[in-house]
């Protein structure tokens, strides 16, 4: 299952140092970019503060010992298998560990489900009130910042144009709460998207 303590790694706690979350969709020995930081904070960091790893892995087994020793206990995550109900489950995992942070890192504009938030782990465990950072790696060009790059350039074009106009709004005719973790002009455009699937 998607999102389950991996057996051989339980969470140990010393109750000393602040907990922190550490979350890739890869497995961390995968020779990318991201798999690349993310070793690199877990060794940095793992003097300061305990360490909870969220990776592609099936269990920490498959860590290298340097990594298994490093961390307090390891949930596993299936990108392939996201749904609405595993995404929850990570997040009432993470909550129940306590920790004051998760620092999820994308790997791309849509990972972590982001494009889908009730599938999302990131969107229900900032609403169980866990701080959430993330952080994008991908380096992409600025047309497909923020839009599917499978779009028509016109598409791309226009909505970049009101990407840029939605920070001078003059509001809206009806209230409607801004939204916690993302721009009006991307609420506005999931929905005009969600919209056009559904009519089809």
């Amino acid at each position: 299952m998607p999102a389950e303590i991996s057996p051989a790694t339980p969470i140990r706690a010393s109750g000393q140092r602040p907990r922190i979350a550490m979350a890739l969709e890869y497995p961390l020995m995968q020779q990318g970019g991201t798999e690349v930081l993310v070793r690199e904070l877990l060794r940095r960091l793992s003097g300061g503060f305990e360490l909870l790893l969220v990776s592609g892995d099936s269990n920490a087994n498959e860590l290298p010992q340097e990594f298994q020793k490093l961390i307090c206990g390891h949930f596993s995550w299936d990108q392939r298998r996201a749904r609405p109900e595993t995404g929850r489950q990570l997040a009432e995992n993470l909550h129940h560990q306590n920790i004051q942070l998760a620092h999820f890192h994308f790997g791309g504009t849509y990972e972590w489900r982001s494009n889908r938030l009730v599938q999302s782990p990131v969107y229900h465990l900032a609403r169980r009130g866990v701080p959430c950072l993330s952080t994008n790696h991908l380096v992409m060009e600025w047309l497909n910042c923020g839009v599917h790059p499978r779009r028509p350039l016109a598409y791309k074009l226009l909505a970049q144009a009101y990407a840029l106009l939605s920070r001078d709004s003059k509001g809206r005719q009806h209230h409607n709460p801004e939204p916690q973790y993302r721009t009006a002009f991307q609420r506005d455009r999931d929905r005009i998207d969600s919209a056009r699937g559904r009519a089809r």
